[in-house]
């Protein structure tokens, strides 16, 4: 169910610690600040995962972002915060034509516009531009580019122009996955713990390069499976195992996700079964290890696993 809200919609730039997708840089010492995406390893038996430290990983390099949080970029329709970019305008090229849009919203992940009684969505957003304005740091035009996922589904990449400046990608490209720079608009939102909200107000752009696109490009949808499910994943890819927002692994580590979603199910014959999780992160440990993994003391507090009594389970090569 959308919420149609005309001339209020605004942009909140948030950096990323967490990292959703897209080319943030990291070391060995502090994983959550690790460089790379992630990707999917197809296989007969759903192949290998290839997990993240990063919940978001967008770039604004010629933008001062404020607060400088890790948590990706935030449409947010109603948000009248002085530091935050607030849409002026909205332009798409139809048929040759520029029409100006009256407002925009967000329906099932998809940018959706109308003037009048026109209504306007899908490729007809293909080249639109969508001006922003802010106090504290003047004018941003949004490209937007619209693309179809593996499933059919919207998928975006957005370039930023500041103050006239030549576009910027806003995710980093994904090498896993022909070096695009694609996104996910969710109606959600996140704070500096990973914490998920829903938030039907809110267009989240998810980098396909970072936990929560990456997420959403897998199949897991927080608007199907719920955001407590849907944060349950991410804390599992990231290997946020206190549910602190704190990851502990490397970008790249090979993983498996078993859920009791319908999404995920693979073979795990040749896998140790590291743990079960919930959105407070780790509840439960096995026998495997992610390589290069460093896991907290909260992590050998949990009870061992008991089979797969949790909704979600991760799996680890086996040594």
């Amino acid at each position: 169910m959308s919420t149609h809200v005309q001339r209020t919609t605004s942009i909140l730039m948030t950096s990323a610690i967490l990292a959703l997708g897209a080319g943030l840089g990291c070391d060995a010492e502090d994983p959550a600040d690790a460089e790379g995406p992630i990707a999917l390893r197809p296989g007969g038996d759903g192949g290998w995962n290839l997990n993240t430290s990063k919940a978001n990983d967008e770039h604004l390099p010629s933008v001062k972002l404020t607060p400088p949080t890790n948590q990706g970029l935030n449409l947010n329709l109603n948000n009248a915060d002085a530091q935050a970019y607030h849409l002026t305008s909205a332009d798409l090229d139809v048929n040759g034509a520029t029409i100006t849009l009256d407002g925009i919203d967000l329906v099932d992940g998809e940018l959706h516009g109308w003037r009048g009684k026109g209504h306007y969505a899908g490729d007809q957003f293909d080249g639109a531009a969508l001006h922003f304005t802010s106090i504290a740091h003047g004018a941003l035009t949004l490209r937007v580019e619209h693309l179809l996922d593996a499933s059919g589904g919207p998928l975006y990449v957005l370039a930023a122009e500041i103050q006239g400046s030549d576009p910027v990608k806003l995710c980093a490209p994904d090498p896993d996955a022909g070096n695009a720079y694609g996104a996910y608009l969710l109606p959600i939102d996140v704070d500096d713990a990973a914490n998920i909200f829903a938030s039907p107000e809110t267009m989240y752009i998810a980098c396909t390069s970072g936990a929560i696109g990456k997420a959403r490009q897998w199949g897991y949808d927080p608007e199907d499976i719920g955001v407590s499910a849907f944060e349950t994943v991410i804390r599992a890819i990231r290997a946020d195992y206190c549910g602190d927002g704190s990851s502990h692994t490397l970008v790249g580590t090979p993983i498996r996700i078993k859920d009791a979603f319908g999404v995920s199910s693979p073979y795990t014959g040749d896998a140790e079964l590291e743990a079960g999780w919930t959105e407070d992160g780790a509840a439960c440990h096995g026998t495997g290890l992610r390589i290069f993994a460093y896991p907290p003391s909260c992590f050998y507090a949990t009870p061992t696993c008991n089979k797969s009594n949790f909704d979600v389970m991760t799996y680890v090569p086996n040594p």
